[in-house]
């Protein structure tokens, strides 16, 4: 591979990192607002209540969806016509369904609706922040981005597209989200298009010729619940847009959509499989489709080129996709061996550690005040400077028993390492060990109990969260 190429790559996927990075900053930032219980300051009077029934539902969300993504991590192989076996992740939609049945998918009448109920008060010139302009690949029409500051943070944009030569618009689009992924097509049957999104959620596509306009939200929007498209490129042969996204804290994957009549919509394709996000896009030959995972050379080569550590290839029928061969190579193969061998041997911990009698004992005596009864337990590993007499390698148990001042936890060895108690207060902590036996843990038990009765009430903060 030449230089230039893979630089052009590797600065490419940068931006769109730094991109993806600034989106999820300012999602969290919004989450918190919400969590917090705060109105949001950028609303307009007439806000539909159908958005309004959006705040009430997606609070819970980051904490719903942080824990759809934990249990994305467990990997499930299986064996396609007798090749190697290949890793395939369970597909996160198939978590929200214990959120409620889907129902059917929005009426563009609710759409619209919807879409009109999205707060833009703040697309005012003083909030203006930035400006950001991109032309077709002929250069016939520009698309001007403008992004707004709310009271915070970055929280708005407007796309305003417009022809050569020309100072009214063809269309404009009010995005609620500072990044404005788009992307225009001019090479297709039915005319050039622009593709971008109203909503973070959704997607909305525009006849550049006409200024007509389709927009889709699917209906998990209106719990937070929609696939993001991040990053997306169109494939002119097969009429099939290529999509990077990911729902809301879950892992990123590619999607594929039928992009051949845009102003009727565009179907996703092979809505029952799962394709992990790539560097490498996949590759699509008539109606065969490869779908790569790649990694970094172990030599540390530095001309952008990426090993190929797996490939799925699948047949594309209508709308479905039918797998047709997957290979693994012999390192990626070891390596899902070795994190298979490491999550076994970590629920072996977990199911050790469930079983001692000292993390019953802790359960039982610290599951009402003064101590927190909502924080739970985590593990890892004893190091040598751990403990002064005791210097092994083994798994440790921990449980934060007070949060905020004075912060309390308990820790000790599944095996041998002793219980040691950690007291954080005023900026400094102190330590104190204890035999590792049931006399020991309560012993422990009763000095967190100590401290916290000293605090109480002078200065005794719990954090909210």
């Amino acid at each position: 591979m030449k230089h230039q190429p893979a630089l052009r790559s590797l600065r490419e996927r940068l931006a769109a990192l730094s991109a993806a990075r600034r989106d999820v900053e300012r999602q969290i930032q919004r989450l918190a607002r919400d969590d917090a219980g705060n109105p949001r300051p950028e609303t307009r009077p007439e806000r539909s209540a159908l958005w309004a029934q959006h705040v009430a539902r997606t609070r819970p969300r980051a904490r719903l969806l942080h824990l759809a993504s934990g249990l994305l991590r467990g990997v499930d192989y299986r064996t396609i016509e007798g090749s190697r076996q290949v890793a395939n992740r369970p597909d996160p939609r198939d978590l929200l369904s214990i959120l409620g049945p889907a129902g059917e998918e929005w009426t563009e009448e609710t759409i619209a609706e919807w879409l009109d109920g999205l707060p833009v008060a703040s697309l005012t010139p003083e909030n203006l922040d930035d400006v950001e302009t991109f032309s077709s690949p002929s250069g016939a029409y520009r698309l001007e981005v403008a992004c707004y500051r709310g009271a915070t943070h970055l929280a708005y944009s407007r796309g305003t597209v417009v022809r050569r030569g020309e100072s009214a618009p063809v269309a404009v689009v009010d995005r609620n989200d500072a990044f404005f992924p788009q992307l225009f097509i001019e090479d297709h049957p039915e005319g050039p298009f622009l593709v971008c999104g109203a909503d973070y959620q959704g997607q909305t596509v525009i006849h550049l010729p006409t200024g007509k306009r389709r927009d889709f939200l699917p209906r998990a929007a209106a719990r937070g619940h929609g696939f993001c498209w991040m990053e997306y490129a169109y494939h002119a042969a097969s009429e099939t847009l290529i999509v990077m996204g990911c729902h809301w804290a879950c892992p990123y994957e590619h999607r594929l959509y039928d992009f051949s009549h845009p102003m009727r919509g565009w179907p996703h394709i092979g809505a029952d499989v799962w394709l992990d996000e790539d560097p490498r896009a996949p590759d699509i030959q008539g109606n065969r489709i490869t779908v790569y995972q790649t990694v970094t050379p172990e030599d540390g080569a530095r001309d952008g080129a990426r090993e190929i550590a797996s490939y799925q290839v699948f047949e594309r029928r209508g709308l479905d996709l039918l797998p047709r061969k997957a290979w693994i190579s012999e390192k990626a193969f070891e390596r899902q061996r070795a994190t298979t061998a490491a999550m076994e041997t970590r629920k072996a911990t977990i199911e050790a550690m469930r079983a001692s009698p000292l993390f019953q004992l802790l359960v039982q005596e610290t599951r009402e005040r003064p101590f927190d009864p909502e924080s739970g337990f985590y593990t890892g590993e004893t190091s040598p400077g751990w403990c002064p007499f005791f210097e092994g390698r083994e798994p440790l148990i921990s449980k934060i028993v007070a949060r905020g001042e004075p912060h309390i936890e308990i820790a000790w060895g599944l095996q041998e390492a002793p219980v040691k108690l950690t007291m954080s207060r005023g900026g400094g902590s102190s330590e104190e060990l204890f035999e590792r036996s049931e006399a020991g843990m309560r012993a422990a038990i009763e000095a967190a109990r100590a401290c916290l009765e000293e605090a109480a009430p002078r200065e005794r903060h719990v954090p909210d969260g």
